[in-house]
């Protein structure tokens, strides 16, 4: 089993559509895509020029690689498949352990890109973090080959790693993409544009990342102020929703810097 330049993707969705072109840009080789939806599979097949199938069993069985970016819980499954045994298997997941693939492979690894995906939105890979973990030396040389074809930042990983990367990346990411949406609903309601807040956020993040967060935090949980927090909660009364997310996090930030 050579360390060639020919992949098969697994998986169409937000994944598995940016690595398999950034891939394809650098010089490997797609030759198949597996969705179980044909319609995605037959998109993704038509940008890589390559063909596609919804069967696992009629998966190729020459690749070098075999990418898989699937669910969490899909990829044992997939991994199962007859043809993809004693094949090259990558994963792209941080909460999935390098083990769900050494049951089906000697040579297996953990490819996990540290960044939000969409499909409408192109994305350069040069820039994101790409964490790495192989289950043995040769394997991890080659996926690091790989990856460094695409990054500039390429770093070896354990799963407890992986498991805080994401960890983190659901909070300072999805969990702040939430928060955001809720304050688009709550100013829509009294027919505010939310472009009056784009200073805000860009301001916000500009001094999370330039200073410690833990420094910065502004705001009235965490001075103290009940009375703006009461005020807050009056207005919410109509969004229980809303209201209880509120509540919550007023009192994560004020017990937070109380214990400090």
């Amino acid at each position: 089993m050579g360390f060639g330049k020919s992949f098969v993707i697994l998986g169409s969705g937000n994944v598995g559509w940016h690595l398999s072109l950034a891939l394809k840009r650098k010089g490997y080789r797609p030759l198949q895509v597996y969705s179980p939806t044909a319609a995605n599979a037959r998109k993704l097949a038509a940008r890589l020029n390559c063909g596609y199938t919804t069967n696992t069993a009629r998966v190729v069985p020459d690749a070098s690689w075999y990418l898989i970016a699937v669910s969490d819980n899909a990829i044992a499954r997939v991994a199962a498949a007859r043809p993809l045994r004693n094949k090259r298997l990558v994963h792209t997941a941080a909460g999935v352990p390098l083990d769900v693939l050494s049951e089906f492979t000697a040579s297996c690894g953990v490819l996990y890109p540290l960044q939000t995906f969409s499909k409408s939105r192109e994305i350069s890979f040069s820039d994101i973090p790409l964490f790495i973990e192989g289950s043995d030396n040769q394997t991890t040389i080659a996926l690091g080959k790989m990856a460094a074809t695409l990054s500039l930042q390429v770093r070896s990983s354990t799963y407890r790693q992986r498991i805080a990367l994401h960890v983190a990346a659901v909070f300072c990411c999805n969990f702040v993409n939430h928060f955001i949406a809720r304050a688009k609903e709550v100013v829509k309601k009294e027919k505010i544009s939310f472009n009056v807040f784009k200073p805000l956020l860009n301001e916000t993040i500009y001094k999370a990342l330039k200073y410690n967060p833990i420094d910065i935090q502004t705001g009235p949980a965490r001075r103290g102020d009940s009375n703006t927090i009461k005020r807050h909660l009056s207005y919410l009364k109509d969004d229980p929703d809303s209201a209880k997310l509120y509540r919550f996090v007023s009192s994560s930030i004020f017990d937070y810097y109380s214990n400090k």
